[in-house]
């Protein structure tokens, strides 16, 4: 599983998809009984989702991964786009504050 990483904003939206990817896999994990033992050992049923939650994450991931398609325009920028960017950014920063 992808971890979410609240210093990565795109991590949410690979969360999801992968969560989506594994969905058969994890439904099976969470019931299965060596992984809910009493006491102190793993409860992994308290992490099952229901199928309105499944259906719902479903729905969001598209929308999660116009960030990852944004973050992966401006990775891939070349560097004289990214210093023609960052040019203007200034020009405009300071225009803003005559």
């Amino acid at each position: 599983m992808v971890r979410d990483v609240p210093t990565r904003w795109n991590s949410t939206a690979e969360l999801v998809q992968r969560a989506l990817e594994l969905g058969p896999a994890l439904k099976i994990l969470v019931v299965k009984v060596e992984h809910n033992k009493p006491g102190r050992g793993v409860r992994l049923k308290r992490f099952q989702l229901s199928s309105e939650e499944w259906k719902l994450l479903s729905e969001l991931s598209p929308l999660l991964d116009v960030s990852f398609l944004v973050k992966l325009c401006i990775t891939t920028l070349t560097t004289t786009q990214t210093r023609s960017f960052c040019w203007r950014r200034k020009k405009f920063q300071k225009a803003r504050h005559l």
